[in-house]
């Protein structure tokens, strides 16, 4: 099921699927049978627009992070916000299950505001993470 269809410029954003992917991090890419799924989903909604591979212009793949549960095959999908005070890194937060739009919700989770440098340091490391590796034509 397509959850999102959004017109932009002349063109359609379609997706996202909901793959499980337990493989390598560095190897991120959307899967030729994922873009024919959301391709029919789309000519299926949209009979008018008659997409045919051809007409994708690029297609990516990114990975949201869900919370392990034992009872829970397929992660736990409820968002999470973990602190990694444990893990050696005081000061750092990670959201599993959200997807990047709920980013804003966030500030929700902690009472008090993040300690000095820690936004910067966070706006540092996503700006110089990886963005084009799993763009595909």
């Amino acid at each position: 099921m397509i959850r999102r269809g959004v017109p932009w410029r002349g063109m359609h954003y379609f997706g996202p699927t909901e793959t499980v992917y337990d493989g390598n991090i560095d190897d991120i890419r959307p899967e030729e049978e994922e873009i024919e799924f959301l391709r029919a989903e789309a000519n299926y909604l949209l009979p008018g627009l008659a997409l045919k591979r051809s007409d994708i212009l690029f297609a990516w793949a990114g990975v949201r992070p869900l919370t392990w549960d034992p009872t829970l095959p397929d992660g736990k999908r409820s968002r999470e916000v973990h602190d990694l005070k444990s893990e050696g890194l005081p000061g750092v937060y990670a959201m599993t299950a959200g997807p990047i739009m709920t980013h804003r919700s966030v500030r929700s989770y902690r009472e008090k505001p993040l300690p000095p440098g820690i936004l910067e340091l966070l706006i540092a490391a996503a700006q110089s993470a990886a963005t084009t590796s799993n763009l595909q034509a």
